[in-house]
């Protein structure tokens, strides 16, 4: 209710007075008389939740996602289709229809049944890894028109080229007006940097780690002369090597952030807590290889 009249503020701000936002398909059903809908409900912008979206739309209905496709008019309508915090449909699985969300299945049915609308994807966090675009077909980046028949062999081909090229179709994107990015300004922002102390304990778990890398690597090297071996085996090894070191290190902050954060709630500010490199992605791959299956606790420093 209160994200339908911040719309309702925004676009009075924008000038667009007399604009009707109607609040979700639950609306057009309390307005939905014998002879249909009623005139002052025919057109405006239709304000609805993901959750809303997902709906079955009750016994006998249309689901929710049909009743807007046909108050927009189907296949004809080009007006505007604007997914707001659109990561909400980033869980599509490929060639598993079954392990997707709903909400990733009607974000793309919607774009399906309505191929003329202008589509904006809106979000903070839209794609943390190459599988969650499935649900931004209106980029072009796969479909008539362009190199990839799909979004599978899009994905396929493009996730062999590493980073590097991802960054470049990011370029691309932006070069050809279809991708924009902001940024909040740091102006009067202030930071500071906070060392946190080891504990004699936290010390010996380190040591300990260290001698335990040191053996497997002594161990791998004898390996790799015994048998002659040209694998990437010391390639993979300094890999895990570095992600157990980091979470580590980030286990060994876990406390003294607390400490901070109860501080600062005392002090009555809010706290937002950042978490980059966390491991979910592997521990995902993981999990959908079986491994740890019904645990009841699985770290993704496993995935070393």
């Amino acid at each position: 209710r209160d994200l339908k009249l911040d719309a309702d503020r925004d676009l009075s701000d924008l000038g667009m007075h007399g604009i009707k936002v109607i609040d979700g398909c639950q609306e057009l059903d309390g307005e939905t008389r014998a002879f249909g809908l009623s005139k002052d409900f025919k057109e405006g912008v239709l304000f609805l939740t993901y959750a809303t979206l997902i709906g079955a739309g009750g016994k006998g209905k249309k689901s929710r996602a049909d009743q807007i496709v046909d108050w927009c008019g189907g296949e004809a309508f080009d007006g505007t289709l604007i997914l707001d915090e659109c990561h909400k449909a980033k869980n599509f699985v490929i060639g598993d229809a079954d392990g997707s969300t709903k909400t990733s299945k009607c974000v793309i049915e919607l774009q399906t049944k309505m191929p003329k609308a202008r589509v904006v994807y809106s979000s903070a966090t839209g794609v943390t890894e190459l599988g969650n675009l499935a649900y931004c077909e209106r980029l072009g980046l796969w479909g008539p028109g362009s190199p990839f028949s799909d979004f599978e062999a899009f994905h396929k081909t493009v996730s062999k080229r590493g980073v590097f090229f991802l960054e470049m179709l990011s370029m691309e994107l932006k070069r050809a007006g279809a991708y924009v990015s902001r940024g909040l300004s740091f102006n009067s922002a202030e930071f500071q940097t906070v060392e946190v102390g080891l504990t004699p304990e936290q010390i010996g778990i380190y040591d300990d780690a260290c001698r335990l890398w040191h053996e497997v690597r002594v161990q791998l090297t004898l390996a790799i002369e015994a048998t002659n071996s040209k694998s990437r085996v010391m390639s993979q090894y300094w890999g895990s090597h570095q992600r157990f070191f980091r979470q580590l290190c980030v286990s060994f902050k876990v406390e003294r952030v607390c400490d901070e954060a109860k501080q600062a709630m005392d002090d009555g500010c809010a706290i937002v807590i950042g978490l980059q490199t966390t491991g979910a992605a592997g521990m995902e791959r993981r999990l959908n290889n079986g491994f740890g299956a019904g645990a009841a606790f699985l770290s993704s420093a496993r995935e070393c």
